[in-house]
């Protein structure tokens, strides 16, 4: 039996609904430059919190980087979910691992993390933190 020229349009590969969904490689590389953005914006954020005067505004800025890491946690889950290969940061990786245990009371960093915050990274690394976050 043959089947109808228009049914096996249907089922071919060719037709398959992954033709409608973007490139896998365009969106790994937009979660890696959403991952190294928000790596950057860590790297900019978390040394001001011993610098605060008051805890109204750590709490503010609490909320900010909760916010950021549950992008960068979606951002991740996408990208394993769909079996894209992304660099996850250092910083993004200990504060997935971590923060979420400090949630309660004043963040305290450990002084080593804030000596490596404040040597930094190569300029040119795409974590690096924007020239404008450098010169506050």
């Amino acid at each position: 039996m043959e089947m109808n020229p228009a049914a096996a349009q249907m089922v071919s590969p060719a037709h398959s609904t992954s033709q409608f969904l973007p490139d896998s490689t365009l969106v790994a590389a937009k979660i890696q430059e959403w991952l190294y953005y928000l790596e950057s914006r860590f790297r900019g954020i978390l040394p001001m919190f011993g610098k605060l005067p008051d805890l109204d505004q750590e709490k503010w800025m609490r909320t900010q980087l909760d916010g950021e890491l549950d992008i960068a946690m979606v951002n991740i889950g996408v990208a394993t979910s769909n079996i894209l290969q992304c660099d996850v940061p250092i910083l993004t990786r200990h504060l997935a691992k971590y923060y979420p245990l400090a949630s309660r009371g004043p963040l305290k960093l450990h002084p080593k993390l804030l000596l490596e915050l404040e040597a930094g990274i190569d300029l040119d690394h795409p974590a690096a933190p924007a020239a404008t976050y450098l010169s506050n």
